[in-house]
């Protein structure tokens, strides 16, 4: 199931969660609030991978983690070391305010799906 990704954060929400321990590679993530407390006093943010479909735009396609902080692992290309930083695009979705993690380079996943998740990057296979 996927839907738009410019749909309404309730909406988002309300996709299926991705099979634990399945690696998948997503074109863009979306970063949703959950409005719900982590026991850590911060929010639980929901990662959302979404593939981009030449006839109806940004796809939507499952929640793929539900933690309440992003780790970016200095190995990956997002490094300030790394030449290929100005790479990775945000940008947000108007007027949900969804934030949007994307590159015409890499494609995007994540770790296990815990408390502190971990994005992982890899170059679009040539």
């Amino acid at each position: 199931m996927s839907i738009p990704a410019k749909s309404r954060k309730t909406d988002l929400l309300k996709l299926p969660d991705a099979k634990w321990g399945v690696e998948a590679w997503y074109d863009f993530l979306l970063i949703v609030p959950t409005r719900k407390m982590h026991d850590s006093g911060y929010a639980h943010i929901a990662i959302i991978g979404g593939k981009y479909d030449s006839e109806n735009g940004d796809q939507a396609v499952e929640i793929i983690a539900s933690p309440d902080d992003l780790q970016w692992p200095t190995e990956t290309a997002i490094s300030s070391r790394m030449p290929e930083y100005g790479a990775l695009r945000t940008d947000a979705y108007w007027p949900s305010g969804v934030i949007r993690l994307w590159s015409g380079e890499y494609l995007f996943g994540v770790d296990h799906p815990t408390s502190s998740t971990a994005i992982k990057i890899r170059r679009y296979a040539k």
